[in-house]
């Protein structure tokens, strides 16, 4: 009897440590910023979202009215002067929430950027280099949410590229959608394994295709030059947990973003990617488990007499820590 129950006991753990072997892997990956950078809070109201330049990616646009079949704007009145990033998350004005595939608008995300004042609507500069480093083992899934532009034949490229621990280089790139001339459709999902230090970027099609980044690169893109249309492009990152964006449990979505003077009467571009773990299925939970109990069965009948004493208890910890380690070399 004495026996039973503590196999009982140990399949009962066993169970736990799948199920923590397993979800405990369930949390997000960070952004590592410049000094003075961090999330910033913002609302729908006009009082923060008027199209002044603060912050950074609240600049006015001027996208024609359009009613090409199933590229976005599909029609705008007025003109698409209030379709910049901050509208497009919100569904609201001129960037509803259909024009988001699948959606839907995930509202008034934080921000990453320099310090900005809701109350005053000054401030959140941009951050002109910050990267991600990843927490959790599982891949990640980007899906194309929305292509935004004053030509439908400009679609820009985006994706990831590899970095170091300080983000001191722009590494390899990695497309994750195709831009012009046979750009990736909207709503496609991408599942795809960063590296450990990673960031964002994109390729400006109608500028031949310059590279725009997380970390600063300098090109036509991205220095400024007064008095020309060609103002800085950037990348902006905002996090799905308003509560407490830095907690570990954020997805994010990812904007691609023209520089403000081209969307006052150049090209406009604005690319919108959310980017969000993949998350084990509880089939997979099942299965995992599964495999352990069926593991426990072997070593039990091998190491009979011996297992359900602490010794064995301290195998399966192990065996388990190995687990996890092949699972997540971070």
């Amino acid at each position: 009897m004495k026996t039973l129950i503590r196999r009982v006991n140990n399949l009962i753990l066993l169970f736990l440590m799948a199920v923590w072997a397993t979800c405990g892997m369930s949390y997000a990956d960070s952004i590592i910023g410049s000094l003075g950078a961090g999330f910033q809070n913002w609302d729908v109201s006009f009082s923060n979202l008027n199209t002044n330049g603060a912050p950074y990616w609240d600049y006015p646009t001027q996208y024609n009215t359009s009613n090409i079949p199933g590229f976005p704007p599909f029609s705008t009145f007025p003109p698409g002067e209030f379709a910049n990033v901050g509208f497009c998350l919100t569904g609201t004005i001129n960037c509803p929430e259909r024009f988001l595939k699948p959606g839907p608008a995930p509202g008034s995300l934080p921000f990453w950027g320099k310090v900005y004042s809701e109350a005053g609507d000054v401030g959140g500069e941009l951050d002109p280099n910050f990267f991600f480093k990843r927490e959790a083992p599982n891949m990640l899934r980007a899906t194309l949410e929305l292509q935004l532009s004053t030509a439908a034949n400009e679609i820009n490229e985006f994706g990831w590229f590899e970095t170091n621990s300080s983000g001191s280089t722009i590494g390899p790139t990695h497309r994750l959608f195709a831009g012009s001339p046979n750009p990736s459709p909207l709503g496609v999902s991408v599942a795809f394994n960063p590296t450990q230090y990673y960031g964002y970027y994109f390729r400006d099609f109608s500028e031949g295709n310059c590279l725009v980044a997380t970390l600063l690169t300098h090109n036509v893109c991205t220095d400024l030059f007064p008095e020309s249309i060609f103002f800085q492009h950037s990348v902006a990152a905002f996090a799905t947990d308003a509560a407490n964006p830095t907690s570990g449990l954020s997805s994010f979505w990812i904007a691609g973003l023209n520089a403000p003077k081209e969307c006052r009467g150049a090209d406009c571009n604005l690319t919108l990617v959310e980017v969000a773990e993949m998350i084990p299925e509880p089939a997979t939970l099942i299965l995992f488990t599964t495999g352990l109990v069926g593991l426990f069965v072997s070593q039990n009948t091998r190491f009979s007499g011996t297992w359900g004493k602490s010794p064995g208890k301290r195998k399966m910890l192990l065996l388990l820590g190995d687990i996890r380690q092949r699972i997540s070399p971070y």
